[in-house]
């Protein structure tokens, strides 16, 4: 497709009228190039539909297109470098509901293209408790594991739990924030691997060897001593573990210098034990 081409396909996914909302930003600012643009996003928590009056408290997205060239003179973000926790209005198209698929997170339902930025900074009182609200922590508590706090920009827990004798750090993925079963559920994964540590650990060390103690070799320099098996599994140590409420986990091994300074991953299910270990980062 030529420029103009790209540009109509784009607005296309939008509804021809305007209108005005009072947006509450927070979140990554997102890109993704398609063709000779990049289609640029930033979240918000939620919003205010100046026709209606309505709130809306559900999360929500800004998009617009910027051109090669000028993301590489202006930045990234360019025109519309939207602040977290601000509240901007703004004369917006909404996303046609004919534009998404029927298995889109909720978020997409909630998407705009900008027309304009009207005024920023506003002050509004619905949308700064909604403000108030998220920013309260979340923490999932275990006698044994300890505190983990929601991250709520990616919807994960994290934080370190003891690992053999080391502080190792953890995240649950893929829970469901108003679904406290999966929080339970992820939380009995570690669990799993946190009573069984002894045995696990030795486990993904030596599955770990086995998968990647050749490539090793390939990458040691030049008349170094061939390492084995058992330097392999000496010389790593978990470092980040990751679980999530299906009981599938990612274990993150330093390398002890195997790869220079790369990760290693170990996957796997509490219940059906070790798939894969690769390099990575």
């Amino acid at each position: 497709m030529n420029i103009k081409e790209q540009v109509a396909a784009f607005d296309r996914r939008y509804e021809l009228r305007q209108k005005e909302i009072l947006a509450l930003i927070h979140g990554m600012d997102r890109a993704y190039k398609v063709g000779d643009f990049w289609h640029t996003s930033k979240n918000i928590l939620a919003y205010i539909d100046l026709d209606s009056k309505e709130l809306i408290k559900a999360e929500g997205r800004l998009s617009w297109l910027i051109a090669e060239k000028k993301r590489q003179k202006h930045g990234s973000a360019y025109p519309y470098f939207f602040k977290n926790d601000y509240i901007y209005r703004l004369r917006v198209r909404p996303l046609a509901y004919s534009a998404v698929s029927a298995d889109e997170l909720p978020y997409v339902y909630n998407s705009f293209i900008v027309v304009k930025v009207i005024r920023k900074n506003v002050s509004n009182d619905a949308l700064n408790e909604v403000l108030k609200e998220y920013l309260k922590p979340v923490i999932l508590t275990d006698d044994i594991l300890g505190e983990f706090k929601l991250n709520k920009d990616y919807g994960w827990f994290e934080g370190d739990f003891q690992w053999l004798g080391e502080k190792v750090s953890v995240s649950f993925d893929y829970v469901d924030i108003v679904d406290r079963e999966t929080w339970t559920q992820a939380l009995g994964a570690l669990r799993v691997l946190y009573n069984e540590q002894t045995q696990r650990d030795a486990e993904f060390r030596e599955f770990a060897a086995r998968a990647l103690t050749e490539t090793a070799n390939e990458w040691a320099d030049e008349g170094a001593a061939q390492i084995t098996r058992e330097d392999f599994t000496k010389k790593i140590g978990l470092s980040e573990i990751n679980v999530n409420p299906e009981g599938d986990f990612t274990a993150y091994y330093d390398d002890g210098d195997l790869f220079y300074g790369h990760i290693i991953e170990i996957k796997g299910n509490v219940e059906d034990g070790l798939k894969e270990a690769n390099i990575s980062g």
